[in-house]
């Protein structure tokens, strides 16, 4: 797959073709855009080079996802830099912090309680 970045000021995007469309679809991540432009141009690069290998347009939509919720972990956390690649400690207490966030938001979601029924 082609994909793409596009970022306009404090938009930014995930360009990914679709076999079944003719208009791209587009992700919005702009929940990474806090970060300073070095750090912001890491994830888009290793991303970049994951979503060019997959095939599937539902576990590319999965990857933007992500990417979404990661962006806004790392705001919640104000996480501006991140820790050498070497520092496998820090990489992976980062990525713990992400899970338990992630799980934590998600079952905090409106969608995931049914509304609020009176019993009498």
């Amino acid at each position: 797959m082609n994909i793409k970045f596009e970022q306009q000021g404090l938009s930014l995007k995930v360009v990914v073709p679709s076999k079944r469309k003719s208009s791209p679809r587009r992700w919005d991540v702009s929940s990474l855009c806090f970060l300073e432009k070095k750090q912001r141009e890491k994830i888009i690069e290793h991303s970049n080079f994951l979503l060019c290998k997959i095939s599937s347009e539902k576990t590319c939509a999965h990857m933007c996802s992500s990417l979404q919720s990661f962006g806004r972990f790392l705001k919640h956390s104000q996480i501006k830099q991140f820790p050498d690649y070497s520092n496998d400690d820090e990489w992976q207490y980062i990525i713990s912090q992400f899970y338990l966030w992630y799980i934590s938001d998600q079952i905090h979601s409106p969608e995931h309680f049914p509304p609020y029924r009176d019993w009498e």
